[in-house]
């Protein structure tokens, strides 16, 4: 209840700030609201939606590390979006998610959930590279020089991709990659979880991010 709160305070100052919307034009923002109950209401449902998904995501990875109820998984997971909301890069999710683990288990679970943002980054590196060969080979005018630059952007999304999907797809090399930091030695045992998942649940967790940035 206190994250939610100060998700609330966080997001109230930014809208009623100098630059917030509230403060420069409130009216014809209450105006909008009202003209557009159905879109509102179906954002509302599709947002609440997308949040579901991600919490059945999150369960699926907590698998190997505890058993998670359906609604406690979906609370983790808004808890996790508005710890998100005040930290740096939104790093604040794996904090709010993980405290709704036994506290023995949250590192491990720490591993887990960041096995899972892998997956949604590379649906959405996908996505995006995708977007923007169409939009190069279309001939779509771009915020910057056609030609050379947007093909050496496509070539390196398409690297990151694969980088990126080759740790997720092969667990057990992302946590060899991550004790190559000798401060992440002590986390030896915790990162173990990441090379208990088989390619069945890697995939179908892939599938469900795929899902999520449909919606």
């Amino acid at each position: 209840w206190g994250i939610f709160l100060l998700a609330c305070v966080f997001l109230y100052a930014k809208l009623a700030g100098p630059k917030g919307i509230v403060a420069t034009d409130g009216a014809r923002l209450l105006a909008l609201l009202a003209a557009n109950r159905a879109v509102l209401l179906a954002v509302g449902v599709l947002m609440l939606l997308n949040w579901w998904v991600e919490s059945g995501k999150w369960r699926l990875l907590m698998e190997g590390v505890e058993r998670v109820r359906p609604w406690r998984a979906f609370v983790a997971t808004i808890a996790g979006t508005s710890v998100g909301f005040v930290s740096v890069n939104r790093t604040g999710e794996f904090i709010g998610r993980v405290l709704f683990l036994a506290p023995e288990n949250r590192i491990a679970g720490g591993f887990a959930t960041a096995l899972g943002s892998i997956a949604q980054f590379v649906i959405t590196l996908l996505a995006g590279g995708i977007g923007l060969l169409t939009l190069t080979t279309a001939g779509f005018p771009l915020p910057w020089p056609a030609g050379w630059t947007s093909w050496m952007l496509a070539t390196l999304t398409a690297l990151v991709t694969a980088i990126a999907l080759v740790l997720y797809l092969y667990p057990g090399l992302f946590r060899q990659v991550l004790l190559l930091a000798p401060f992440m030695h002590r986390f030896g045992q915790a990162s173990a979880v990441l090379a208990r998942f088989q390619r069945s649940q890697l995939l179908m967790v892939l599938l469900l991010s795929a899902l999520r940035y449909a919606l």
